[in-house]
């Protein structure tokens, strides 16, 4: 059960993940640079499907408003996850517990840092956040690497990755078929977990999908799939490898139950106690909570400036600035509202709600491919 605990993180957010990224990436890229169409619509990418009346019809926009919603949705998802724990590490540093309205001065605050971003475009803003985002996360790593246990967490990152190459198959299809039946237990691990993220991925899939398509060109197909699928499972698996390993450690070795801390408290007070255990652990804790602010900051800086793309009725070169800025303040408008009338919970299930389209959407895609 451990070896397993240690490889479905990188199973969930590996090769399976990028392949559904690809779905609209591809057509979408094809048709920007080959064919040299120069709107960056969900439309576009299925004329050979619908036919050309229907793609300039009703229907057309339509299918394209669907996608827009379903980026809204990747949006609010990734809101949903990340201000709540840039949240908790705020507390951490400046001693408080955590509430709704530090929450929303955390959004506000993130919001900030992405409408700047989003004014400076690709070049001056999300490429140089990203950048700075990359070294900073790279130099965590190997902190954590080299200050942890570093032969375990080696060791067991490499019998995660041979668990999961040579088993891809089995854990892609398993569904669990005898869990309701008298002598087997029914975890219901399939529906919480895999097929979850199939459907997160799915809602993040316009979003991730389109700025592949917008930066890949002068790029051939294979070299574009190739380092999507391979430079982006890898990047995920090695935040598991050495930070997921490193909090195993500590629940194995009897140095923090992890366990213990996360039923008692939560999931974000669980990390931040991991990160607790570092060698100036003060430091560290902030490095991360820049770390997250900055990585909120591109993901929707990132949405803001496909949304404004998508809705552009001619690309030529970036969309406008008030354009992206729109998009950007929309962005954390809609989840602030969801929180304050639900919470966290109605948040992600409305995100996960909005994707449900892009399932159809999906087919399509991959049929005119």
């Amino acid at each position: 059960a451990t070896a397993w605990a240690a490889t479905y993180g990188m199973f969930h957010w590996g090769p399976i993940a990028w392949s559904i990224y690809l779905v609209p990436a591809l057509p979408m890229a094809y048709f920007l640079h080959v064919r040299k169409h120069k709107v960056l619509r969900i439309s576009e990418a299925i004329r050979p499907v619908l036919g050309e009346k229907l793609a300039r019809s009703w229907l057309g926009n339509i299918i394209d408003v669907l996608f827009i919603f379903g980026m809204l949705g990747g949006g609010a998802t990734s809101l949903g996850i990340l201000v709540p724990l840039v949240n908790e590490g705020v507390g951490e540093l400046l001693g408080f517990t955590p509430n709704a309205l530090s929450q929303v001065l955390v959004l506000l605050g993130t919001t900030a840092l992405f409408a700047v971003s989003a004014w400076r475009g690709l070049k001056g803003g999300i490429e140089v956040l990203s950048d700075i985002n990359m070294w900073l996360g790279l130099g965590l790593l190997l902190f954590i690497l080299i200050m942890g246990p570093t032969v375990f967490i080696l060791d067991t990152g490499l019998n995660s990755i041979g668990l999961m190459l040579s088993n891809i198959v089995r854990m892609a299809t398993w569904t669990e078929p005898f869990g309701s039946l008298s002598g087997f237990e029914e975890t219901g691990f399939h529906q919480s977990w895999t097929i979850f993220y199939w459907a997160w991925w799915l809602v993040f899939a316009p979003t991730v999908g389109l700025f592949i398509a917008r930066i890949s060109k002068g790029r051939r197909i294979k070299t574009m799939v190739a380092g999507s699928i391979f430079f982006g499972s890898m990047g995920c698996a090695l935040f598991f490898m050495i930070l997921g390993n490193y909090g195993l450690y500590l629940q194995l070795s009897g140095t923090l139950d992890v366990i213990q801390v996360m039923n008692e408290q939560s999931a974000n007070a669980a990390f931040f106690a991991v990160l607790g255990e570092l060698p100036f652990a003060w430091l560290v804790k902030l490095l991360v909570v820049v770390l997250l602010s900055i990585f909120t900051a591109t993901t929707f800086d990132s949405i803001a400036y496909i949304l404004s793309s998508a809705a552009e009725k001619k690309l030529d070169k970036e969309p406008a600035r008030w354009h992206r800025l729109f998009w950007a303040f929309t962005l954390s408008l809609l989840p602030m509202s969801l929180l304050f009338l639900g919470g966290l919970q109605t948040l992600q299930t409305a995100s996960i709600v909005s994707g449900l389209p892009l399932l159809v959407i999906a087919v399509l895609l991959m049929v005119s491919m």
